[in-house]
């Protein structure tokens, strides 16, 4: 399997393996908000979106970019309210031929402290032992260190290095299993939880400039939607816990969840 196979490769086994250990139940999507094709220098790419909801997670989603000369792949996970555990997110891109980006953290949602240190402490520990087994990617941007932990792994896979990034990936995954496992309802921590899920979405939409490229691949109509709606919807989690209305997932053919902040 080559690298340009394995964001695809990645992304499924974290999907395969979350949704068997969790039986997260499959979420009815929108086609017209969930999948395209585009094209890249000429060629044709296809976009392709699969999410899920059960447990402790109020959804998890999964994302496939492809096409002759890329690939990218990408994991959310996303809690309840009530169950104050890490977002799990995941990205992979490689770009014409080029070495494979792996981006993976479980980003904290309870405040920093006691709590939330004994959380992640399982995490600290296998970045201990994997962190130092894969080159460093570089510096994350500036606007990541408010929302991810800091036991973020961020390395630029080669051919060699495969094969313990692999191991690492699934030791990360192995860790966000057992949190989500034992998870318990803690509804005295839900408004603040709440609030670092919109402001982590909120965030990414603003200032990842990596979703720029979907407006280059898919047309900006189309991508500003996605963004809004799929990758990182606003008013995912406050709703009645911050006095809202209540909010659930767009049914098909639903108008477009109000974008807080701009892709």
């Amino acid at each position: 399997m080559t690298l340009r196979e394995q964001p695809v490769a990645f992304t499924r086994r974290a999907e395969e393996a979350l949704v068997d250990a969790l039986g997260l139940q499959t979420l009815s999507l929108d086609p017209a908000t969930t999948s395209a094709t585009g094209s890249w220098r000429g060629q044709p790419v296809t976009l392709v979106t699969r999410a899920y909801r059960g447990g402790p997670l109020r959804h998890a989603r999964f994302v496939e970019i492809t096409g002759s000369e890329m690939a990218i792949g990408n994991a959310l996970c996303v809690p309840l309210p009530e169950h104050p555990l890490p977002v799990f997110g995941a990205d992979l891109v490689t770009l014409d031929g080029a070495a494979l980006m792996l981006v993976t953290d479980l980003s904290p949602t309870l405040p920093a402290g006691e709590e939330r240190n004994a959380q992640l402490a399982p995490l600290r520990e296998v970045h201990a032992v994997h962190g130092s087994r894969l080159p460093p990617g570089g510096p994350l941007p500036p606007w990541c260190a408010d929302w991810f932990s800091n036991f973020a792994m961020y390395t630029r896979i080669s051919k060699n290095t495969l094969p313990a990034a692999r191991t690492a990936f699934d030791a990360y995954l192995r860790v966000y299993e057992s949190l989500c496992f034992t998870s318990v309802q803690r509804p005295e921590h839900a408004p603040v939880v709440a609030r670092t899920l919109e402001g982590y979405a909120v965030a990414h939409r603003r200032d990842d400039r990596g979703l720029r490229m979907l407006a280059k691949l898919f047309g900006a109509p189309w991508a500003a939607r996605y963004i809004a709606e799929t990758l990182f919807p606003a008013l995912l989690t406050l709703g009645a816990w911050l006095g809202a209305p209540s909010w659930s997932w767009p049914e098909v053919g639903s108008p477009a969840v109000q974008q807080l902040g701009s892709p």
